[in-house]
């Protein structure tokens, strides 16, 4: 594992290396990387770099290191890969939530399979989608996992279509169209056991993304 003091030279080395298009860095043990990893969202927010592709499963990312991460990583990725870091909570996930928010943000597909997920992580998650407008797939569920109540759908539910006004279904989320892992594709059925409003609102979103606000 580099650790910090790794991380950190790497984060030196993209300032020249602004060209970069896809950063692996999965399998390092970033448990007290939380410097290092806000001084690659530093670089991220502030370095003219062309990085697509960040990758970060399995790297014991806990939720002080996403508080850093997330301050600057949606400003140039368009993938963003934290699959496995299973010491991230609701309350890290409520950073990176922030971060979806952000007029800046440009994600596209953002991995968290393998993680703990129950009701309070989908609620954080489902606020962050409420005002995202670059986020297609989150790859999240695992079919033999799913562990989200009634409360977690529901929350869902209403960020990709929230009809308690006309001005707040607008204002929902129409880009997000997949919400599983591409290992786990057509289990849209464990949805629809749990909260078949979600899958009508995925299809409507993939099917006719014209209607995106």
């Amino acid at each position: 594992s580099i650790g910090n003091e790794g991380l950190l030279a790497v984060v030196e080395a993209l300032h020249t290396c602004t060209c970069l298009k896809l950063l692996d860095l999965s399998y390092n043990d970033f448990s007290s990387a939380a410097s290092g990893l806000g001084s690659l969202s530093d670089c991220l927010q502030l370095t003219p770099v062309t990085l697509d592709y960040l990758d970060l499963h399995y790297c014991c990312i806990n939720n002080e290191g996403l508080q850093e991460l997330a301050k600057g990583i949606s400003y140039q990725c368009k993938g963003l890969d934290l699959d496995g870091n299973r010491s991230i909570s609701s309350s890290g996930l409520t950073y990176l939530a922030t971060a979806l928010q952000s007029e800046s943000c440009c994600l596209e597909n953002l991995y968290l399979f393998g993680m703990l997920v129950g009701d309070d992580s989908v609620e954080a998650l489902a606020a962050g989608l409420k005002g995202n407008q670059s986020l297609t797939c989150l790859h999240l569920l695992n079919p033999d996992s799913v562990d989200v109540s009634a409360a977690g759908w529901f929350a869902l539910s209403a960020a990709l279509c929230d009809t308690s006004s006309i001005k707040n279904t607008y204002d929902s989320n129409h880009i997000l169209h997949d919400f599983w892992s591409e290992f786990w594709e057509g289990n849209d059925h464990i949805i629809a056991n749990n909260d078949e409003d979600v899958v009508v609102y995925l299809r409507l979103n993939e099917e006719h993304p014209q209607y995106t606000a």
